[in-house]
């Protein structure tokens, strides 16, 4: 997710337009050498504040032939080129300014400011972090540092100084907020980042291309309802109406608002606006509606229109995955896509994932093979190489595999996870003591804290410590499973047990009655090894 996060703020780097909020005021000092420069300052700063840059910058340097280190005037003609886009000639204005006397703050912000125009984060870091030292509680210093630190992903810092920013000046600048609310969000911090994305939302006159990201933010981190008000703002002003109508179909979608979500990509479809996107997203809707026929031929369509879009054979041997007798079809369309598509890593894994299903271990471990040969970087294809060797009875490499991904991936919960739930399952096979269950507690608590939304890490931790006769922590465990997935039936089963022993009887009838319930209904699913097929 970071790299979706980074990508959505470099687009807001592009989008950022609009210096005269953080051009710094010329002040007038008695060291200014003559009338004439006073005048020559005076008169070109009217004519910025009119937004006449090009003339202002004529008055300037008009001025500087008479005094050549008059520092004013050089911040001033820098300003003006910044106005104008010159970056490189305003930089070295300010330089020059600097040069001449090395403490003038106003010349070090605008310097920061160019050569943060130019892409030179480290360089522009440097320059705001003298402006600090010399008045720690200078704003605009701050304001720069968080968007450097949110486009170097240091999120914690991003939200240091941002954090510490005025509102005033962040909501003048919608990237601003926008890289706070990502940074919490990356920050496992997602009530302050849908906070925030409310007040983006909220922002006068918001132009288009930040509701855009900013409701693309929102849905990425299932925010959808601030994303639905913000991408139908978006939707009625876009540029590009395909790309703006399947953005808030898709939030439509993950609401389950799917007749909205459908009639929008339709009448987008019968307009013209015939794009692989809206037709994969056609395809889902349609899935969810019942109709799979309608989702085959909508995905087969997105297929022919973008032959070389791995996320359409995906999707479509994805949902054929989904309905019995269709497994041998799933391989089939996998296959046209590695034939078009030979070295994608993605349907590499996914061809894996379908020779394990229909019992074909070793051809799924070759594929997985195959797969971390291209992009070792990726961290799925060993993940699932250990699943199948645990469906295949193969325990010890099934734990191998998951080690060396801890080793590897140590920021991957799923790995953690997994080495976990394998050491759990083992323990119990063995009939293991509290002290055989500590490696996979910690690999559990790890996973926690690297992804605490993730609710089978709370369950399993929780029969850990009720195995262990921890009986509160594992109380405090399976309520978090139940509050982040209210259906999770196990968990209501080993909750059950605890409230009937510590007295609350009336509390574990009713959850008892609901496990009874589930199971009549077949809904129980334990935690268990399985490979997560590759999906929207």
């Amino acid at each position: 997710m970071a790299k979706r996060f980074a990508h959505l703020i470099a687009l807001a780097f592009l989008l950022c337009s609009g210096l005269d909020g953080f051009l710094f005021p010329v002040s007038f000092p008695q060291g200014t050498r003559s009338d004439e420069g006073r005048r020559s300052l005076a008169s070109g700063m009217s004519l910025l504040q009119e937004g006449k840059s090009r003339e202002a910058l004529r008055i300037f340097e008009d001025g500087l032939k008479a005094e050549p280190h008059n520092v004013q005037l050089l911040n001033a003609a820098g300003s003006a080129l910044m106005l104008m886009n010159e970056f490189d000639q305003a930089g070295q204005h300010f330089a020059q300014a600097i040069s001449v006397q090395p403490r003038f703050i106003p010349a070090h912000k605008n310097l920061g400011i160019s050569l943060w125009m130019r892409g030179k984060g480290n360089e522009a870091r440097k320059e705001f972090e003298l402006v600090l030292r010399a008045d720690p509680k200078e704003p605009t210093a701050k304001l720069f540092l968080g968007l450097i630190a949110a486009r170097q992903r240091d999120f914690p810092s991003t939200i240091r100084y941002l954090e510490q920013t005025p509102s005033s000046l962040l909501e003048n600048r919608p990237e601003a907020l926008l890289a706070l609310a990502g940074s919490y969000y990356e920050c496992n911090r997602p009530e302050d980042g849908t906070a925030t994305i409310r007040r983006i939302r909220l922002l006068p006159a918001l132009p288009v291309e930040w509701a855009s990201l900013a409701g693309k933010l929102a849905a990425d981190h299932g925010a959808y309802e601030e994303a639905l008000s913000l991408l139908d703002i978006a939707s009625k002003q876009s540029r590009d109406p395909a790309t703006a109508v399947y953005n808030l179909a898709f939030v439509h979608y993950k609401l389950g608002h799917f007749s909205q979500a459908r009639e929008l990509v339709g009448t987008a479809i019968e307009r013209g606006k015939q794009t692989g996107d809206l037709y994969n997203l056609l395809g889902w809707i349609s899935e969810q509606a019942g109709d799979t026929r309608e989702a085959v031929n909508a995905l087969r369509r997105a297929i022919e229109l973008e032959p070389l879009r791995e996320e359409h054979y995906l999707d479509l041997s994805t949902i054929c995955l989904e309905h019995q007798g269709t497994d041998d079809l799933a391989g089939e369309i996998i296959d046209i896509g590695l034939q078009r598509i030979p070295n994608s890593y993605h349907l590499l894994v996914q061809r894996g994932v379908i020779q394990e299903k229909r019992g074909r271990h070793s051809e799924a471990l070759q594929s997985f093979h195959e797969a971390q040969k291209l992009h070792p970087e990726y961290g799925l294809a060993l993940l699932s190489e250990g699943i199948t060797y645990w469906q295949a009875n193969n325990l010890a490499e099934a734990v191998q595999c998951f080690k060396l991904g801890i080793r590897r991936f140590p920021k991957d919960y799923r790995f953690h996870y997994f080495y976990g739930l394998a050491g759990e399952k083992l323990n119990m096979t063995a009939g293991g003591s509290a002290g055989n269950f500590a490696e996979a507690r910690d690999a559990l608590t790890k996973a926690i804290d690297l992804e605490p939304s993730f609710p089978d890490s709370h369950f399993v931790l929780g029969k850990i410590y009720f195995r262990t006769q921890h009986v509160k922590e594992a109380q405090r465990e399976f309520e978090r499973t139940l509050v982040l997935n209210p259906a999770h039936v196990e968990a209501k089963y080993w909750l059950a047990k605890i409230y009937q022993q510590i007295g609350r009887g009336e509390e574990a009838a009713k959850l008892a009655g609901e496990v009874g319930e589930a199971r009549r209904r077949g809904l129980e699913e334990e935690s268990q090894m399985r490979i997560v097929l590759i999906r929207k």
